[in-house]
């Protein structure tokens, strides 16, 4: 009987241990945040330039700034409403400049039931990435993790690892909060180097 109670203690301790690290995973990062500043690299057809996204809100709607470097010289602004953050299944990968709002798509973050079905490895959705819906599945062997700088740090984010035939692959951060696409390959490439921060305000 003791050695029953004492297996059913040790087993609520280890719950309660191992409860706060799995709501974690799935909460806002605290390197996101309204001001923070993340950079990607871009090759698009053999012009490198970076693309610069300044975040402005986290909800209800996400927004934020952005500004592509030269060559490609734009800036505006993107809205994404917070329904298509839940669950849209189609992507903009194209920016001209200028103010734009997403109803039924997102960009620069994927939808949070990706992360869901990825996590549990029930897929039933497509994604439209701008050229049609396609079938998107993990390689024989996924990368896991995706490295970056936060406040020149170095640290490693989970990920998952999807693509449609080698032809188009996404990684995106495994965080239902944040599905941030860390990296993608449409025949053109981007990836994230760098997360910046907003200082403390001083007095």
């Amino acid at each position: 009987m003791l050695n029953r109670h004492l297996t059913a203690a040790l087993f609520a301790v280890a719950m309660l241990l191992a409860a706060p690290g799995a709501q974690a995973k799935d909460e806002m990062p605290d390197w996101l945040k309204v001001g923070t500043v993340m950079t990607w690299g871009v090759d698009f057809s053999g012009q490198q330039y970076d693309f610069i996204v300044t975040v402005k809100a986290l909800g209800p709607d996400l927004k934020f700034d952005y500004e592509m470097t030269a060559p490609a010289n734009k800036k505006g602004d993107v809205t994404i409403k917070a329904q298509a953050l839940v669950d849209a299944d189609r992507m903009n990968n194209m920016f001209g400049g200028g103010p734009m709002v997403l109803e039924d798509k997102t960009t620069v973050w994927i939808a949070q039931t990706f992360v869901k079905e990825y996590r549990a490895k029930e897929i039933s959705h497509r994604i439209d990435t701008g050229s049609g819906y396609e079938i998107f599945l993990p390689p024989d062997e996924p990368e896991t993790t995706y490295k970056a700088t936060v406040d020149g740090k170095e640290v490693e984010f989970p990920i998952h690892h999807i693509t449609h035939g080698g032809e188009q692959t996404l990684w995106f951060h495994d965080n239902i909060a944040a599905p941030i696409i860390f990296k993608m390959d449409l025949g053109w490439k981007i990836w994230l180097k760098t997360i910046v921060t907003p200082k403390p305000a001083t007095k």
